[in-house]
């Protein structure tokens, strides 16, 4: 794979996207959700993404629900893009920052965690997490594992404005 397909495959990320979301346990819980990737870095073999992502509860007006930001680094080796990526979640009870590697191919980014840091108050107990994106033009929807269950699903378009 030549630098510049690694490139054009990672570029559909950039930008805003704005969708609607499902917590799935119990009833389900509908959210609005604002996703951003802003590109950091990009060289030959390397393509870093800050990633910021916030969500409101879709029924009960302007009431935030949760917001995390983080880094998103894509890596071509031979013919395999490597990801790495790290996040921080403030939660009511403490702060979790959350490490996870993965693999992006055919459009879908699959990321599973390999560490998680709490603050010394976090009362909040995560021992596994994963996220699977999957990219189709101007779509972005994911699903998000908790404990190897199916915990969130959304879907985005991508957007100019910034505010939901």
């Amino acid at each position: 794979m030549q630098s510049e397909e690694f490139h054009q495959q990672v570029s559909g990320f950039e930008g805003v996207w704005k969708g609607k979301g499902l917590v799935l346990k119990g009833d389900g819980v509908p959210y609005l959700e604002e996703c951003t990737f802003t590109l950091v870095r990009k060289m030959p073999t390397v393509v870093i993404y800050q990633i910021f992502q916030k969500t409101k509860h879709a029924i009960v007006e302007n009431k935030p629900m949760h917001a995390e930001t983080g880094f998103i680094k894509f890596v071509m080796q031979q013919n395999t893009i490597h990801v790495e990526a790290g996040f921080t979640h403030p939660f009511p009870k403490g702060i979790v920052t959350e490490l996870a590697t993965g693999t992006f191919e055919s459009n879908l980014l699959k990321l599973e965690a390999t560490q998680f840091n709490r603050t010394a108050v976090s009362e909040k107990e995560v021992t596994k997490y994963g996220r699977e994106y999957e990219l189709d033009g101007d779509a972005l929807s994911y699903v998000q594992y908790l404990h190897g269950e199916e915990h969130l699903k959304c879907q985005m378009k991508k957007s100019a404005v910034e505010e939901i």
